[in-house]
């Protein structure tokens, strides 16, 4: 067995979000086993997702830079 581990950055949850969805960008959030934020803007998105946001809310943020 494995250990799986995502480094994500604003970029790439940017590029999951607009090329593959909703669904696959919280499932490379909530799957892994760890996660390293390169960040403030993933760090955001990680906090909204573990706290059970809305999908309105988190599409909210990749409408808006600067959160």
């Amino acid at each position: 067995m494995g250990f799986n581990k995502r480094f994500i950055t604003e970029d790439l949850l940017r590029q999951i979000y607009k090329n593959d969805g909703y669904q696959l960008l919280i499932d490379n959030i909530t799957k892994p086993d760890a996660l390293y934020i390169g960040d403030e803007f993933s760090e955001k998105i990680v906090d909204l997702i573990s706290n059970g946001e809305s999908e309105e809310m988190i599409k909210e943020c990749f409408e808006y830079k600067n959160i």
